[in-house]
């Protein structure tokens, strides 16, 4: 039976992977490649930021000597050579930071604590690979007596005299390290139980700040021809999970590093916690101590997302076992981007929405459900005669949106009007009825197809959701995930995989022998992954709460304008504001939904009126669906500051019910009949 035996897409994180996996899975850029962006090389310091997803864990794994080892293992030692670099990864988490912050001591034992625990285990780290790189047959040192300088070396690194100990070798001088490491954990772990029975603890620090993390390498580089001119890298990950003060040190130690090591840090965009160092207090500052490699935006202004993405699924499904009959494994690394993309477009069913809009259901009395729905509008303000005839003034079976551009005509110059009569209203529905005659019949460019260039988006959204409670048909296909997953390519893997499980569940094998991935099974995945990001975006952090209530404000207005009968927004899920006018507490929320992606910034806008420079925003693309919002980023609701602080302020819920209020009745019909009195739009809060 020819199936693919695991989901493709089951493994979505990279600290789920082995090294060897590491490689396996690894996609590069097309143009600028990644060991570009990374420069292992290059001794300034790098911050590698990103959101969830972003690829930030595999780029320093691979940059490690283990995938280094892997890619060259019959000589990984002249691979490390080759290359320039000597990568040494590990997590922050595994320093155990929190151990040392609950201890019953005052700060500064307890951080010169952390701080000689971090020595110790990053010279574990780099003994230990020089140890792996040995296995492979291959002497790290010319002779036993070079090995024997480099132990005695580095033995003249601690602070006490260690010269009785008989350290011949780094296998002895391994255990020497592990003997440290070991002595100060028990004494933390028994540091509570020895407060408790009044004993004092036996804490010995063997060595100063930095000197076996730099030191080490630098002997290295002298005592083996193998590591001479090469950069000692330390990729440090994920510290966001050390405390401040311990992210001090680690600031201390980029300011006082010396050649051959440097730095590689990752960390989550809201997880740098202090830039200060120890001693002067001063600040690390961008440009001087270190760079920032944001890796988010590297995808998400580049124009190879697309081909990444592509790169990255389809060498999942090569890797799977791909049905042969599909891909010919000879050829695989002679596909250009375009092939490999037909054939991953291929295995995914398109809905075809022109189908829906164009044949749209008519009841008895000739309307569609959109028309039935702006006719229960219209009968609120006008008589039920006058209603039916604008309704069959402005209908169009022919294409829904054409109908609904109808209504979006009628409504805008409605709206604009006051102290209008309804026989006034009946004789533009007439004007919009030979527009409508004149677009269909004979190609007349109107204001009908000066909306449909615009708002077609809108439209094809609205009709979707009249006839099926939800407009997930226009994310369906490949074309849509990358749209999407934009800048995210954590976001792709997980939609694939909940593809992936939905089809098994209902009894197919996806990606294999033609079967076309269902139209249901891309819908309910995205709706689930959709959902999934939002519950973990919205419980991260003392902010989550409050960036919750923001985001379902806002998401909810633009809804509202993505579906009126005038939206004044195109394809709208982005917004703009004049952040230097938000109070301290919208800034905050602002700020933590923007470092957490739950919005992605985008390029600073000038104001027509004020000139003013404002900030804009995007929803990220895996919520759009769980709101319905378009995946396009083109039109963007503008909040003047009164709005902004509405919605961003958990506590002002009446304020942004009856804000909700005004613009929703400000975007639909029916507007003002006669004397009829209406909020200006002004006083909502929006510039329209």
């Amino acid at each position: 039976m020819n199936n693919i035996i695991q989901n493709p897409f089951t493994t979505i994180k990279a600290n789920d992977l082995d090294d060897s996996q590491i490689n396996d899975q690894w996609v590069d850029l097309e143009e600028k490649k990644f060991i570009e962006y990374l420069e292992p090389n290059n001794h300034i310091t790098q911050y590698i930021i990103g959101g969830k997803g972003t690829g930030k864990t595999h780029l320093m794994r691979y940059f490690s000597y283990k995938s280094q080892s892997i890619r060259n293992k019959k000589n990984p030692l002249y691979s490390i050579k080759k290359d320039g670099y000597f990568g040494v990864y590990f997590q922050a988490s595994s320093l155990n930071g929190s151990k040392f912050d609950q201890l019953p001591y005052n700060i500064e034992l307890k951080q010169s604590l952390f701080e000689y625990s971090m020595e110790l285990w990053c010279a574990g780290l780099v003994i230990q690979s020089l140890l792996d790189l040995t296995k492979e047959g291959t002497s790290i040192f010319d002779s036993q007596e070079n090995e024997k300088i480099f132990c005695d070396e580095t033995l003249k690194l601690f602070s006490e005299d260690l010269f009785s100990a008989d350290i011949c070798n780094i296998i002895d001088l391994m255990k020497l390290i592990s003997l440290f490491s070991n002595e100060l954990d028990n004494e933390v772990n028994n540091s509570f139980i020895k407060e408790l029975l009044g004993e004092t603890p036996n804490f010995k620090v063997r060595v100063n700040r930095g000197k076996l993390i730099f030191g080490i390498p630098k002997l290295l580089s002298v005592n083996s021809k193998y590591f001479n001119g090469t950069t000692f890298l330390y990729l440090i990950d994920e510290i966001e999970n050390i405390s401040e003060s311990q992210q001090m040190y680690l600031n201390t130690l980029v300011r006082e590093k010396s050649k051959p090591v440097t730095f590689r840090i990752g960390a989550r965009s809201h997880g740098i916690k202090s830039w200060k160092i120890f001693g002067s207090g001063e600040v690390n500052r961008e440009g001087h101590e270190f760079e920032i490699l944001r890796l988010d935006e590297v995808f998400i202004t580049s124009k190879n997302y697309n081909e990444f993405a592509t790169n990255l699924v389809f060498n999942r499904l090569v890797k799977s076992n791909i049905n042969k009959n599909t891909i010919n494994s000879e050829h695989i690394k002679k596909l250009s981007y375009k092939e490999k993309k037909n054939i991953i477009d291929d295995f995914f069913e398109v809905a075809n929405v022109n189908l829906t809009l164009q044949t749209p259901n008519i009841d008895s009395m000739g309307n569609t459900i959109i028309m039935n729905k702006f006719l229960s509008k219209l009968n609120k303000k006008l008589d039920h005669d006058v209603s039916q005839r604008i309704a069959q003034n402005l209908k169009c079976h022919v294409d829904l949106r054409i109908e609904q551009s109808a209504i979006h005509v009628f409504s805008q110059r409605w709206s604009k009007l006051k102290n209008v009569s309804p026989q006034h209203l009946l004789d533009i529905s007439f004007e919009i009825k030979e527009k409508i005659y004149l677009y269909v019949n004979k190609s007349d460019r109107n204001e009908i197809s000066t909306k449909l260039r615009y708002y077609q988006n809108n439209y094809t959204a609205i009709a979707l959701r009249a006839s099926y409670q939800n407009n997930f048909d226009q994310y369906t296909g490949f074309d849509n995930l990358l749209k999407i997953t934009l800048g995210f390519p954590r976001h792709i893997l997980t939609i694939l995989r909940n593809i992936y499980k939905m089809e098994i569940f209902n009894g197919f094998t996806p990606f294999l022998n033609g079967h076309k991935v269902s139209i249901k099974s891309q819908k309910m995945s995205l709706k689930e992954s959709s959902d999934w990001f939002y519950e973990d975006c919205i419980s991260e952090g003392v902010l989550g709460d409050s960036v919750a209530i923001f985001l379902d404000r806002l998401c909810e207005l633009l809804r509202i304008d993505m579906y009126s009968d005038k939206p004044v927004e195109c394809s709208s899920s982005s917004f703009v504001v004049d952040k230097n006018k938000l109070t301290n507490e919208c800034k905050d929320i602002l700020d933590w939904a923007e470092k957490t992606r739950v919005l992605i910034g985008g390029d600073p806008r000038i104001d027509k009126n004020s000139h003013r420079l404002l900030n804009s925003y995007f929803i990220n693309g895996l919520l759009c669906p769980r709101w319905g919002l378009a995946t396009s980023r083109r039109g963007a609701l503008k909040l003047n500051d009164n709005a902004a602080t509405i919605i961003f302020s958990p506590q002002k819920n009446e304020d942004y019910k009856l804000l909700k209020l005004h613009f929703e009745n400000s975007r639909n019909a029916p507007f003002e009949v006669d004397n009829d009195n209406s909020i200006g739009e002004q006083q909502l809060g929006f510039d329209l």
